[in-house]
């Protein structure tokens, strides 16, 4: 089973499976669901993904169930096969048998290091885990929900292990007949009112991460447990947890878990594995591994902005705010749109999506700094009231950089200044201003190929 190198990490303030064996009521909260298996991480809803997810400590299995043409369910997230496997088909036009032969591409989820794993039933999720973890299952077809309440008497799975959630509320009725707990998923523009949830006796809601502050504690007045789909941020988890959210649907189990136990102080790069809370800022922003120690954002189309959150050292320290650390690291510059584009890292008070280039506006503080491929180096400033530009602080010019040439950086925050230097010689940059200490790093790369390697973070002593 390949499970990546962050699949054996444990997380001390997550559940254990011991503790999951007493039922879902027993397990501290924030519950923190692995969407999928953790899709982010590992290769979604397969049993190579749902065994690495709970090998880390998660104690969630969260699945999607379709009945199959022959009443056989098959586990997978969309209708079409076509963007997780080698088949162009429908979920519904496959009986058991076919659906053994399909083979979900990982490679094509989540670049090189993965490969072809089989796509699991029902069955397969229930025998490995029905007396160790918490299963959260969906009925995704009509007529599913009473197919897995069958499925859940004939393997004796308790009441306290399983949570039946699902969009299609019909497919809940049997399971909530059978007195499993049920959870109705619904849109930010709630489809029922807390008072008929209640009514319905389901468990709990399942409201987006778009949700408004005043609906959870309208849900929570009635008794039922609210969980958030699908958030993957700090932000996002912090500000719903002040709300009295109950958990989380999430695609990255390990960088969500409060513990912070998946922090790093080097790269995982060498893997070519997803580290948590390497998240995208816009799509197509995620990068991809092109070689062992290698990172590559490409944003040399279009002249583009890519961005992708460093989530694995977030927040630097194990805090909000560290009060001094620094960062080597490498960028290597490709094939040069034009002139004058850069790589950047930038250092934020939240873990929002970077989506600007240095002219937008963003309601978070911060600074970033701008490699240019000429050579020489900026700092800009981020306005977290987002009612100012963002500004240049200061700018100078260095030796030209020769296409394919690895330039290795320092970058040094403390207390009263940020300084970025080439550790060749050839530019320096120093900006006194103390007004955001964040330790939320993002990368970003503009109309400009960048690899990034050999990332490096130190927490410093007081100066």
């Amino acid at each position: 089973m390949a499970t990546g190198f962050f699949s054996l990490l444990a997380l001390p303030c997550a559940a254990t499976a011991e503790t999951a064996s007493n039922g879902i009521s027993s397990l501290p909260k924030p519950w923190i669901i692995a969407h999928r298996g953790g899709s982010l991480l590992w290769p979604e809803e397969t049993m190579t993904a749902y065994q690495a997810s709970t090998a880390a400590g998660n104690p969630f299995v969260e699945t999607d169930c379709w009945l199959l043409r022959d009443g056989a369910l098959g586990l997978m997230h969309d209708g079409s096969l076509a963007r997780t496997t080698n088949s162009q088909k429908s979920v519904w036009d496959l009986n058991g048998s076919e659906w053994k032969q399909l083979r979900i591409d990982g490679t094509k989820l989540l670049g090189p290091g993965w490969g072809h794993y089989e796509a699991p039933f029902l069955d397969e999720v229930l025998v490995r885990f029905k007396d160790s973890n918490i299963i959260f299952v969906e009925p995704k077809s009509p007529d599913s929900g009473s197919a897995i309440v069958r499925k859940l008497k004939e393997y004796n799975v308790s009441p306290g292990r399983v949570v039946v959630n699902s969009f299609l509320y019909k497919e809940l009725r049997a399971a909530r007949a059978a007195k499993y707990k049920t959870c109705a998923n619904l849109s930010a523009k709630p489809e029922i009112t807390p008072k008929e949830a209640r009514q319905a006796r389901y468990w709990g809601v399942g409201l987006p991460a778009n949700a408004t502050e005043d609906t959870v504690p309208e849900f929570k007045a009635e008794g039922l447990h609210v969980l958030i789909y699908t958030a993957n941020r700090h932000y996002q988890r912090d500000q719903m947890l002040r709300w009295g959210v109950d958990g989380f649907y999430t695609d990255d189990p390990l960088y969500m878990d409060p513990s912070g136990a998946y922090r790093r102080e080097s790269d995982s790069f060498s893997t070519q594995r997803w580290a948590p809370g390497m998240l995208e800022g816009q799509n197509g922003g995620r990068g991809s591994f092109i070689r062992p120690n290698v990172w590559r954002l490409d944003a040399s189309q279009e002249n583009s902005f890519k961005s992708c959150l460093q989530g694995w050292m977030c927040p630097i320290g194990g805090t909000e705010s560290a009060p001094s650390w620094s960062m080597d690291l490498s960028i290597t510059f490709g094939p040069r749109f034009q002139e004058g584009k850069w790589a950047s890292v930038a250092v934020l008070t939240a873990d929002v999506p970077l989506n600007n280039d240095g002219g937008s506006f963003i309601k978070t503080g911060g600074y970033n700094v701008l490699f240019y491929n000429t050579g020489g180096l900026a700092i800009y400033k981020y306005d977290a009231a987002g009612k100012q530009p963002t500004r240049e602080l200061k700018a100078v010019p260095g030796a030209p950089i020769a296409l394919g040439e690895k330039v290795t950086y320092r970058l040094t925050v403390t207390p009263e200044k940020i300084l970025v230097e080439r550790l060749d010689g050839k530019a320096r940059l120093e900006v006194a201003d103390a007004e955001y200490r964040g330790s939320y790093v993002t990368f970003g790369a503009k109309g400009q190929q960048a690899d990034f390697s050999a990332i490096k973070v130190s927490v410093l002593p007081p100066f």
